[in-house]
C-alpha cells in the first residue's frame, strides 16, 4: 500500500500558471491505491502523487503526473465536465538503484515569496517541499529528492558520471544545471536554484527562459543565441526542426558573462 497524496492543478490558460486547487490522502481500498476529488469545477486540470518521504515506497517511485510522467509539462490533461464515471489512473515512475562513491548536494531558495504549490506561500529564502530530479546526461530519471524545510536537497551513493540536477515545479519550465563527479571531484555541494515568479536561476549558470533570445525566429539557414551565465558552466544544445527531428547537438564549457553562440 501506498501513503502520501495527490495534487489537483488548474490548467488555465488566462492565468499566468497553473493553480493549486485541492489535494487528498491516497487511501487504500478494495480496489488498491484510491484518490478521489469532488465537486471538481469545469475546466482542465493535472493531478500529481507525491508519497509520503518517510515511507519505505517513497525511495522507489517518483512523484507522479497523470498518467506516467514525472514531468508536469507532460502530464496527461483532464477536462472536467465529462460523461459518466471516470478513472485517471496514475501509473507511478520507479526510481533507479545507484552505488557509488560520489554526492551531488545543493539548495533551493525562493526568489520573491513564490508558491511552488504543494506548500505554504512563503517569504523566507529557502524553499521546502520542491522536488528536485536526478537525471543521466540523457535525461533518463534516476532519483529524486524533496528539499527540507532549510530548502537543501542531497543525492548519496552515485557512481563517477555526469548529471543533470532538474527542479519540478508546477508552471515553471524544467532547467538544470549539469554536474560531474570523479576521483578528483567526488562531491558536489554548491548547487543553488533561486526561484522567482520569473523563472528559476542557478548559480551553477542556469538563466530563467525569458533570458534566452533566438534570431531569426523562424529561422532557415543559421540561428544565433544569446544568453547570459551567472558562473562558468557546462553547457549543452540541442536544436530540433519543426518535426521533432534532431539537426545539431554540441557540448560547450563557457565562462561567465554574456554569450553569443551561432
Amino acid at each position: 500500500p501506498f501513503q502520501g497524496w495527490v495534487y489537483l492543478y488548474s490548467i488555465d490558460p488566462s492565468m499566468a500558471s497553473p493553480e493549486l486547487v485541492d489535494s487528498v490522502e491516497i487511501d487504500l481500498t478494495a480496489f488498491g491505491n484510491w484518490y478521489s476529488f469532488d465537486t471538481v469545477g469545469a475546466g482542465t486540470y493535472i493531478v500529481k502523487a507525491v508519497l509520503d518521504p518517510s515511507t519505505p515506497e517513497a525511495e522507489d517511485y517518483f512523484p507522479t503526473y497523470h498518467l506516467n510522467t514525472i514531468w508536469w509539462d507532460q502530464a496527461n490533461m483532464i477536462t472536467v465536465p465529462y460523461s459518466g464515471f471516470a478513472h485517471y489512473d496514475i501509473v507511478m515512475v520507479q526510481t533507479d538503484g545507484l552505488t557509488g562513491p560520489g554526492d551531488i548536494s545543493g539548495f533551493v531558495t525562493d526568489g520573491n515569496g513564490f508558491t511552488s504549490g504543494e506548500i505554504d506561500d512563503r517569504s523566507e529564502d529557502p524553499m521546502a517541499g520542491v522536488t528536485v530530479i536526478l537525471t543521466d546526461e540523457s535525461d533518463h530519471p534516476l532519483l529524486y529528492d524533496i528539499t527540507g524545510e532549510d530548502g537543501t536537497f542531497q543525492f548519496n551513493n552515485l557512481p563517477w558520471g555526469t548529471y543533470k540536477v532538474y527542479l519540478d515545479i508546477v508552471g515553471h519550465d524544467p532547467v538544470f544545471t549539469m554536474v560531474t563527479i570523479g576521483p578528483d571531484q567526488p562531491s558536489v555541494d554548491n548547487i543553488h536554484f533561486e526561484v522567482s515568479s520569473e523563472g528559476i536561476t542557478g548559480a551553477e549558470g542556469i538563466t530563467s527562459s525569458d533570458q534566452i533570445w533566438l534570431a531569426p525566429n523562424p529561422a532557415k539557414d543559421m540561428v544565433q543565441l544569446n544568453f547570459t551565465l551567472t558562473a562558468s558552466s557546462p553547457l549543452s544544445i540541442q536544436l530540433f526542426d519543426l518535426s521533432g527531428k534532431l539537426i545539431l547537438s554540441k557540448e560547450y564549457t563557457l565562462p561567465e558573462g554574456e554569450q553569443q553562440i551561432s
